[in-house]
C-alpha cells in the first residue's frame, strides 16, 4: 500500500516517468481488475456508469490534490487528515451525486491556474473564481465532461493494467516504460477512440432511452395485433361452425 501511495503522489506534479511507473507496484490480478475496469470506463463510463468512474475518480482527486491545497492554504499541519477526509467525501459524493465531481475534476485545475497567475501572495483570490467558473462549466457541459473524463481515465487504466498485466511475459513493456511518451500516447489514442465512440457514435442517454420507449411500444402493439387476430380467427371459424 505504502508504494502504491508513493506512485500516486507523482501524480500531484508534472512527472511522466513517475506516472508510468505506477504500473510496477501493481500485481498481475490488480492489472487484469484494471483492464477490465479501463475497457467499462472507456465505452460505457459516461453515462449510468459514471457513477463507477466518478466514486474512483473523487478519492483520486482528493488524495492527490487536497494535501497540495491545504500546505497552499496554510493547514499544512492537518494535510494528512484533510487528504484522508477529502479522498473519503468525494468518493462517496462520485456514488450519490456525480456531477459533483464532475465540478471538482475540472474547477481544482482552473483554480490551481489561476493560483498560480496570481502569485503567492494573492493565491486564494486566483484560485476562487478559477475553482467556481470552471467548476461551473463542467455542471453545465456534464455529458460531455463525463464522457471525456470516463474516456481518459478509461484509457490510463486499461494502459496501466496491460503494462501490469504482461510486464512480467514481454520485456519489452519495461523498455517502452524508459521512454513515458510513449505509454502516454498509447493511453491518449485508446482515450481519443473511447471519447469519439461516448460522444459521437454512442446515442446520447435522452435518446437511448426514446429508442428503449419506442421499442417497448412496438413490442406491446405487436402483442397486441397478435392477440386480436387471434380473437377474429376464433370468432369466424365459430360463426362459420354455425353456419
Amino acid at each position: 500500500m505504502e508504494a502504491i501511495q508513493r506512485a500516486l503522489s507523482s501524480y500531484q506534479h508534472l512527472d511522466l516517468v513517475g506516472w508510468v511507473a505506477l504500473y510496477r507496484v501493481l500485481p498481475m490480478w490488480a492489472g487484469v481488475l484494471c483492464i477490465v475496469a479501463g475497457v467499462l470506463m472507456l465505452f460505457w463510463g459516461g453515462g449510468r456508469l459514471f457513477r463507477l468512474v466518478a466514486a474512483p475518480l473523487g478519492a483520486l482527486i482528493g488524495f492527490i490534490w487536497a494535501g497540495p491545497l491545504a500546505v497552499r492554504f496554510g493547514v499544512a499541519d492537518l494535510q494528512q487528515q484533510i487528504t484522508l477526509g477529502a479522498a473519503i467525501g468525494l468518493a462517496a459524493a462520485g456514488l450519490a451525486m456525480p456531477p459533483a465531481v464532475t465540478f471538482i475534476s475540472l474547477g481544482v485545475p482552473c483554480g490551481l491556474l489561476g493560483g498560480q497567475l496570481a502569485g503567492t501572495n494573492d493565491y486564494l483570490l486566483g484560485f476562487m473564481p478559477g475553482f467556481v467558473m470552471g467548476g461551473a462549466i463542467a455542471v453545465m457541459l456534464h455529458r460531455i465532461i463525463a464522457g471525456i473524463v470516463s474516456a481518459a481515465v478509461g484509457g490510463w487504466v486499461l494502459t496501466m493494467g496491460l503494462c501490469a498485466a504482461l510486464s512480467p511475459f514481454l520485456g519489452i513493456i519495461n523498455t517502452l516504460a524508459n521512454n513515458p511518451l510513449t505509454i502516454l500516447a498509447f493511453a491518449a489514442f485508446l482515450a481519443l477512440v473511447g471519447g469519439i465512440y461516448q460522444l459521437i457514435v454512442r446515442p446520447p442517454p435522452e435518446v437511448r432511452e426514446k429508442l428503449k420507449q419506442d421499442k417497448h411500444i412496438a413490442k406491446k402493439m405487436k402483442k397486441e395485433r397478435k392477440e386480436l387476430e387471434a380473437r377474429w380467427a376464433k370468432r369466424t371459424s365459430k360463426n362459420s361452425e354455425e353456419d
